[in-house]
């Protein structure tokens, strides 16, 4: 009944004092779980108040109520409140164990006394099966915090060696390396990390595309972005800038670029899922970008400007002429206007299948003084549906 009232801490301490109530003495495993639904929501002055309460009752905490609210402190980063406890669990004739030691040194993390979480750490070393990948993270977080190459490594090697290091331990290793101008240690960190299988959170997938972005690996980035989107994992704004910046480094226009930046920025529909397309067509990840594509332009979906003038480009580049074809005379039905990076494309489209004499010589292009001057859409639209003509007419115009 408590377990399951956890996420409502209010509704778990109105279970309690229904008990008490009734004439029930609730045990120590009772507190201890309102003390836990408190805890985890950052209840403090709840949590101290209801400690209080049970001692009161003569209900004497075990070394689970005093490491949750032990952890509590550390968490919040109130190194003194969590010695305090830490000192009256002991004073009761109860000593720590390795949970309530790491979140000591988590506590000792959080104000950088590396010396003193040292000493705890080293205090668990004499414990049964020594630290745990826990209490191993909160300190080879703190070295690293504090720049101390040399004492991470010593540790993460460690995990390593015993085939203990997880997502964590990679992601703050790379990180690291990453910030002493190590790159190329960072980058190996990175490529380990890949290939182990320990990817689970933005904050791991974000350390390796990092990486990939300072190596300047398209594919690799590409592929990772690949495998975020098959396992379910959201796309966040870090994932999303590192994307821009990393086709900022010359593989689109930066007209594409400056579109696609308004259009996330504006939160327009779809602009996430055109941005991965772009990168998995400019990556040569054709069949993925394909498929986005096609999820794009799904009929009963409301087409967006921005999202067409990608899906075009990536059909031209696949040499989905038929596609591209489509696509555009489906926009000019919808009465989508076409900017000038979808002009650009639709050039070197053309060009690349030897039509661009053609349009010329038909007026739909037109050079002055050595540039290309675009033409509107209606002109482009006319010359599509072969009535030469008219589009002349409307270029002169």
């Amino acid at each position: 009944m408590f377990s399951s009232s956890a996420r409502f801490p209010q509704r778990a301490k109105q279970l309690l004092d229904e008990m008490k109530d009734a004439g029930f003495e609730p045990k120590c495993a009772t507190y201890s779980a309102v003390i836990r639904s408190y805890a985890s929501h950052y209840l403090v002055s709840e949590a101290v108040d209801l400690f209080n309460e049970m001692k009161t009752s003569a209900v004497e905490p075990n070394i689970v109520v005093y490491g949750l609210l032990i952890d509590m402190f550390a968490e919040i980063g109130n190194l003194k409140k969590a010695l305090y406890y830490s000192n009256l669990m002991e004073e009761s004739g109860i000593s720590p164990n390795k949970i309530v030691l790491t979140s000591l040194i988590k506590a000792y993390g959080k104000v950088d006394c590396w010396k003193e979480a040292q000493e705890l750490y080293s205090r668990m070393k004499n414990m049964d099966g020594g630290p745990d990948i826990v209490a191993s993270n909160a300190l080879l977080n703190l070295y690293a915090n504090l720049g101390m190459v040399t004492k991470s490594k010593e540790i993460f090697d460690s995990l390593r060696r015993n085939s203990r290091a997880d997502d964590v331990s990679h992601t703050t290793m790379i990180y690291l390396y990453k910030s002493v101008g190590l790159l190329t240690e960072s980058i190996k960190i990175a490529h380990d990390l890949h290939k182990s299988g320990l990817l689970s959170d933005h904050a791991s997938y974000n350390a390796v595309l990092a990486s990939y972005l300072a190596e300047g690996s398209l594919k690799d980035y590409a592929e990772l972005v690949q495998q975020m989107v098959a396992a379910n994992i959201p796309l966040d704004a870090a994932t999303l800038g590192m994307i821009f910046s990393l086709l900022k480094k010359g593989h689109v226009s930066k007209e594409e670029i400056l579109q696609l930046e308004s259009a996330y920025n504006d939160e327009r529909n779809s602009v996430k899922q055109a941005i991965v397309a772009l990168l998995f067509s400019v990556a040569g990840l054709h069949a993925a970008a394909l498929d986005i594509c096609e999820q794009l332009l799904r009929s009963e979906w409301t087409m967006d400007p921005c999202a067409c003038n990608v899906c075009f480009k990536v059909y031209a580049s696949c040499g989905k002429i038929e596609k591209a074809f489509s696509l555009f005379m489906r926009m000019n039905d919808l009465g989508l206007k076409l900017d000038t990076v979808t002009c650009i494309d639709l050039t070197t489209w053309y060009r690349k299948h030897g039509m661009s004499e053609r349009l010329r010589t038909n007026g739909v292009l037109e050079y002055r003084n050595g540039r290309l001057i675009m033409p509107s859409h209606n002109a482009v639209a006319a010359f599509i549906e072969t009535r030469s003509d008219v589009a002349i007419q409307l270029v002169k115009k």
